[in-house]
C-alpha cells in the first residue's frame, strides 16, 4: 500500500496549485525578454524579407501581391507584421514580434491545457520544453509558423473549454483560433482533421 503524501509536500503542492499561473506567466516573461533580445539582434535572413516586404504593403497591394503568389501564404501574418511595424517601428524585433508572441501563446496554452490533468510542475515542464528543442531556433523567425502553433495550441485549449467547461465561450474561441490559425498558414487546415481511433 503506497504511503500517503507529508503534510509539507500536500502544502508545497497546494501552493504551486494556487500560484501556478503566476509562475508560469514569470516564466513567459522571462522567455519573452530573451526572445525579444535575439530577434532584435539578429539580422533577418532570405525568407523573413518576404515577410517584411509584403507587410508594408497596403491591403489592397498586399491581396494583389498574394494573388500573384508573391508568397504562397495568407494575409493575416502580413497583417499583424504591419501592425508591429505601425507601433514600434520596422526593425527586426518589430518584424519577428507576431511569431515571438505566438510561441508564447502556444507554450502559455500547453501549460494551461496539462495544469488540470498532470498538476503545475508536468505542466510547466511541458511549457519550457518547446523552448529546449532545435526548432526554437527558428521560432522566432518573420514567418508564420510559431503564430499558427499558439493559434492552434489557443484553439485545443478552446476545445477543452467547450468540452469540459463554458460551451458558448469555448465554442466561439475556438473558431475564432481556427480561422485565425489558418488566416497566417494554409498548413492549419491539418488542425482541423479529426485523430485517428484506435
Amino acid at each position: 500500500m503506497p504511503e500517503s503524501p507529508t503534510p509539507a509536500f500536500t502544502g508545497l503542492s497546494q501552493r504551486l496549485d494556487r500560484f501556478g499561473p503566476t509562475i508560469a506567466q514569470a516564466i513567459l516573461g522571462l522567455y519573452l525578454v530573451r526572445a525579444g533580445f535575439e530577434a532584435a539582434s539578429k539580422p533577418l535572413w532570405f525568407d523573413e524579407y518576404f515577410t517584411f516586404y509584403l507587410a508594408r504593403l497596403g491591403f489592397s497591394d498586399l491581396w494583389r501581391a498574394l494573388l500573384s503568389v508573391a508568397d504562397a501564404l495568407p494575409p493575416l501574418g502580413y497583417v499583424l507584421t504591419r501592425g508591429a511595424h505601425t507601433l514600434f517601428g520596422t526593425g527586426e524585433l518589430a518584424t519577428r514580434l507576431p511569431s515571438t508572441l505566438g510561441m508564447a501563446l502556444f507554450s502559455y496554452c500547453l501549460f494551461l491545457f496539462l495544469k488540470p490533468r498532470v498538476g503545475v510542475l508536468p505542466s510547466l515542464a511541458a511549457m519550457i520544453f518547446p523552448w529546449l528543442t532545435w526548432g526554437s531556433e527558428y521560432s522566432i523567425d518573420a514567418r508564420p509558423y510559431s503564430l499558427m502553433t499558439g493559434l492552434s495550441a489557443a484553439a485545443l485549449l478552446s476545445w477543452r473549454e467547450a468540452v469540459e467547461g463554458k460551451r458558448p465561450w469555448g465554442l466561439a474561441a475556438l473558431t475564432i483560433s481556427l480561422a485565425a490559425a489558418i488566416s497566417v498558414h494554409y498548413y492549419a487546415v491539418f488542425v482541423f482533421l479529426p485523430p485517428r481511433g484506435g
